[in-house]
C-alpha cells in the first residue's frame, strides 16, 4: 500500500522534472560533506517543491515523499515510509520531504532519518516550521531558505524568450498579475486559481490543522484583511466591524494567516518596544494575485498594488538580510509607508507613490518624508514610483534634505 503511494508520487516527480524550470535567485548549497538539513519555507504554490526537485536532480539519486497526500500523512508507523522510499528509489542519499508539517510528530521522524545518514531537504508552508518547531527540535542542524512567488527579476525570465516588451510594460503586468509561477507559466485564469488556492489554505492549513469550528468567520476575515492591504487596523475594530465574538479571536486568526504565509504584519516604528506592540499595525499579502483574485478588490487601485509589491520586496530583504520592516507616523501624525532598520540603525524611509502628477499627493509624500527624516535623523529618503529617477533637494523648516525618486522596476531588480 505505502509503496504504491510512493510509486504514484514518483510519477508526479518525473512529470515535474519534464516541465520548464525558471531559475530562482536562491542557492540551495547541496554538498555531500554538508549534513545540515535544508529547510525551504514559503507560501503554498510559490514553487518550493519545484525549486527543490530541480536542484536535487543535480545529485546522483534522491527520494521524494509528499505529505500533502492525505493517504500518507496519518500513518501510525513511519518506518513503512522509509522502507517504501528505499525500495522505490534504491536507498537514496538525499530525501526530499515535501510539506513535512502535515506529518504527525514529523520532528522525530526527521531526527531519526538524519541520524541514519540521509541528507534531508524539507519544504513547508507554515512559518512555525522554522520559528518554533525547528528551533526546538533541530537546533543548529538546519539551514533556512525562503521561496516567495516570483520576484520581478524572476518574472522577467519567464518572458525572456518571447517578443521584446519594455520593462515598464512588464512591470505593469507584474503589478496586476503577481508572481505565482503556475499562473504565469501555464496561462491559468488568475481569479479561479486564487479562489481555489485561498480555499485550500484556509481549509487545509488553518481549519483542519488548528481544528477551527468557525470556518465562515475565517473566510470573512481573510477577505476583509486582503482587500484592506496596507491599511492600519486594530483587532478590536475588526471584531466589531465583522461581528466576530472577540478581538482575541481576530488576533488568533490573523496569526494563523501569518503562519501559513497568506499575509504579514508591519508594525509602527518606535524606539520603545512596548509602543511597537501596542500601536496599530498594517497587513500586506505575499502576492498581488491575492488582491486581484479577490471579488471585493477593485483592480484599478494601482497605488495599493504597487505599495503591496514594495512591501513584499522589503519583506524578502528582512528574511535574507535581517533588515526589519516598519511603517512610521511623525509626531504630528504624518505617515511614512516604510521604515527599514537594522541593528538599531534606521537605514531608509520610503514612500510609494503611483501617480506623481497628482500635486497634492506628491507634496504630502514629500512633507511626510522630510519631517520623518528630521525626527529620526535619517538621510536616506526615497519615493518609489513607476517611472521617475532623480535626486532633488527640498527644504523643511530651514533644513535642506535630499529625496531620491526611484523607479519601481530598479528597486525590484536589486
Amino acid at each position: 500500500m505505502i509503496k504504491d503511494i510512493i510509486l504514484s508520487q514518483q510519477n508526479t516527480l518525473k512529470n515535474t522534472l519534464s516541465k520548464k524550470y525558471i531559475k530562482r535567485d536562491v542557492e540551495l548549497g547541496l554538498n555531500k560533506n554538508n549534513s545540515l538539513i535544508k529547510v525551504i519555507i514559503g507560501p503554498r504554490r510559490a514553487g518550493k517543491s519545484y525549486f527543490a526537485i530541480h536542484k536535487l536532480r543535480e545529485t546522483e539519486n534522491f527520494g521524494y515523499v509528499n505529505f500533502d497526500d492525505e493517504r500518507i500523512r496519518n500513518l501510525k508507523n513511519n518506518d513503512e515510509i522509509n522502507e517504501a522510499v528505499n525500495s522505490v528509489y534504491g536507498n537514496p542519499e538525499y530525501l526530499l520531504l515535501d510539506e513535512i508539517q502535515n506529518l504527525s510528530k514529523w520532528e522525530l521522524f526527521v531526527n531519526r532519518l538524519q541520524r541514519e545518514g540521509y541528507k534531508l531537504v524539507l519544504t513547508g508552508s507554515n512559518s512555525n516550521l522554522l520559528s518554533s518547531e525547528l528551533a526546538t527540535h533541530l537546533t543548529g542542524r538546519y539551514l533556512p531558505y525562503f521561496i516567495f512567488p516570483f520576484s520581478f527579476k524572476e518574472y522577467l525570465r519567464v518572458f525572456s524568450s518571447k517578443k521584446k516588451i519594455s520593462n515598464k510594460n512588464h512591470l505593469n503586468n507584474y503589478i496586476e498579475s503577481g508572481g505565482f509561477p503556475e499562473i504565469l507559466l501555464f496561462d491559468i485564469d488568475l481569479k479561479n486559481y486564487i479562489e481555489t488556492l485561498l480555499q485550500s489554505i484556509l481549509l487545509k492549513d488553518i481549519v483542519i490543522r488548528y481544528k477551527i469550528r468557525l470556518a465562515d468567520e475565517i473566510q470573512k476575515l481573510a477577505n476583509y484583511v486582503i482587500i484592506n492591504t496596507g491599511s492600519e487596523f486594530s483587532y478590536s475594530k475588526i471584531s466589531r466591524y465583522l461581528k466576530i465574538r472577540s478581538d482575541k479571536t481576530v488576533e488568533k486568526f490573523i496569526k494563523y494567516f501569518e503562519n501559513v504565509f497568506l499575509l504579514f504584519q508591519v508594525s509602527r516604528f518606535s524606539y520603545k518596544y512596548k509602543n511597537q506592540i501596542t500601536y496599530n499595525k498594517k497587513l500586506y499579502t505575499y502576492d498581488n494575485a491575492f488582491l486581484q483574485g479577490n471579488e471585493y478588490f477593485y483592480g484599478f487601485n494601482k497605488g495599493k498594488l504597487l505599495e503591496n509589491l514594495v512591501a513584499v520586496h522589503l519583506k524578502q530583504k528582512e528574511f535574507i538580510n535581517n533588515e526589519k520592516l516598519f511603517y512610521y507616523r511623525t509626531k504630528n501624525n504624518y505617515e511614512v509607508d516604510f521604515l527599514v532598520e537594522k541593528n538599531g540603525k534606521i537605514l531608509k524611509l520610503i514612500q510609494v507613490c503611483y501617480d506623481l502628477s497628482n500635486i497634492k499627493t506628491f507634496e504630502r509624500e514629500i512633507r511626510s518624508l522630510l519631517i520623518a527624516g528630521r525626527e529620526l535623523n535619517c538621510k536616506e529618503l526615497v519615493i518609489i514610483n513607476p517611472d521617475e529617477e532623480m535626486l532633488k533637494e527640498y527644504s523643511y523648516s530651514g533644513t535642506k534634505q535630499t529625496i531620491k525618486l526611484v523607479s519601481a522596476q530598479n528597486i525590484l531588480l536589486k
